[in-house]
């Protein structure tokens, strides 16, 4: 399998660990921690979706602005499925070069016995990492005024109703 992709996938892994990192360090901060103990305990071997449900609710609690936080925990979720679609199944050799095979099967009882598959390039990956970056820059900036890191897309459409 062409080298690229193996590293646009070790790019998509550290990223996500970053937004990992990143969250847990807001829920610290949002927590309001003198200590870091209790933060660290509170957080341990939780899975991403308790994580993004404490941030969630410590923005709420603290009267941040709900679109973002609705905006952000859209954002979380989408990310977190599309990484783990990649980093949950089997890879083998695409169509061609640049290219690689990514397929699942999965068994749940409300879709029983599926398979999945998709021809991916390391660009596919990469746009992914890099849309994964963006959220934890969002996650860091979400009480930031709308002039510190530019107006937040859902504001910009709301002030401009049917386009950006």
């Amino acid at each position: 399998m062409d080298p690229d992709i193996w590293q646009a996938l070790g790019q998509l892994t550290i990223y996500y660990s970053l937004l990992e990192g990143q969250l847990r360090f807001s829920i610290w901060a949002l927590m309001g921690a003198e200590e870091q103990e209790p933060a660290r305990i509170a957080m341990a071997g939780r899975p991403f979706a308790a994580l993004v449900d404490m941030f969630c609710s410590l923005c709420r609690l603290r009267g941040m602005d709900e679109r973002r936080i609705d905006a952000l925990r859209a954002d979380l979720a989408r990310v977190s499925e599309a990484r783990n679609r990649y980093a949950h199944s089997e890879w083998d050799v695409g169509r061609g070069p640049g290219s690689a095979l990514r397929f699942r099967h999965t068994a749940k009882a409300k879709d029983g016995l599926r398979f999945t598959f998709e021809h991916v390039t390391a660009e596919n990956i990469r746009a992914l990492a890099d849309d994964i970056s963006r959220v934890a820059t969002r996650i860091a900036w979400i009480e930031a005024p709308g002039d510190a890191m530019g107006v937040w897309p859902e504001e910009s459409r709301q002030a401009h109703p049917g386009g950006g």
